[in-house]
Order: structure tokens, then C-alpha cells, then sequence
């Protein structure tokens, strides 16, 4: 069973990896500007939260609570002066981000943003 698990964790570990390298590899816009978000599970509601960089597929954004991986939303946002942006999107992982202390300062919540196409072609 301790196998199992150690074999499980690596794996993980692995396509963590793999998906951060690319990522990163794709072109990314500098921050900070805001967005606004209405989550489905709170219609009408918008909360806004601090970019840290934003690329094609998705948002790095700046949380004050855990942002639940999976919840999705409408996220609006204008990046480096563009044309404002209105992406279904979802929160693909979210992390405490400590202090010296170990204390948690903030969350941070990668947002993956999918295309109008995407969206409507799953319905």
C-alpha cells in the first residue's frame, strides 16, 4: 500500500511537472491589472482579484481565500490595454503563498480560460 502511494505521489509529481514546463512555455503578459469573476455558483455576484500574468489559456490571479479547483465562472478583464476579455474559466490549482514565518500571506489560483468555441461545443 506505501508503495502504492509513493508510486502515486511521483506520478503525480511528474505530470505537475510536465504541465508547469508547458506552460511556461508559452508567451505571458506582466500584471498586475484586475479581473472580475462571477462564479456560477453565485450569479450575479463579481469578485475581483489582482493578475499576476496572464498568456492565451489561462490567468495567474492573486486570492485573499482557497479558490476551489474545478469551480468555474465568466472571468472579465482587460490585459496590457487590450480589448476587454469575457472567457469561461475555471480554477485549475490553488496554493497558500507564506511569509518568512510560514505565515499565509495570500493564495495564488491558476484560472484556465477557454475559448468561446470550446465552450459552446461541449453543450
Amino acid at each position: 500500500m506505501e508503495t502504492d502511494n509513493s508510486n502515486r505521489l511521483e506520478t503525480r509529481r511528474k505530470v505537475a511537472a510536465s504541465l508547469a514546463e508547458e506552460r511556461r512555455d508559452q508567451a505571458r503578459g506582466a500584471g498586475p491589472f484586475d479581473v472580475v469573476i462571477e462564479w456560477h455558483h453565485q450569479a450575479g455576484v463579481a469578485s475581483c482579484y489582482e493578475a499576476i500574468d496572464v498568456s492565451e489559456v489561462g490567468l495567474r490571479v492573486r486570492a485573499t481565500t482557497i479558490l476551489p479547483e474545478g469551480m468555474t465562472g465568466r472571468a472579465y478583464f482587460a490585459a496590457d490595454g487590450g480589448p476587454e476579455n469575457a472567457r469561461p474559466a475555471m480554477i485549475a490549482w490553488c496554493r497558500p503563498v507564506r511569509d518568512e514565518d510560514d505565515n499565509i500571506t495570500h493564495y495564488e489560483a491558476g484560472v484556465r480560460l477557454f475559448n468561446l468555441r470550446e465552450s459552446n461545443s461541449s453543450g
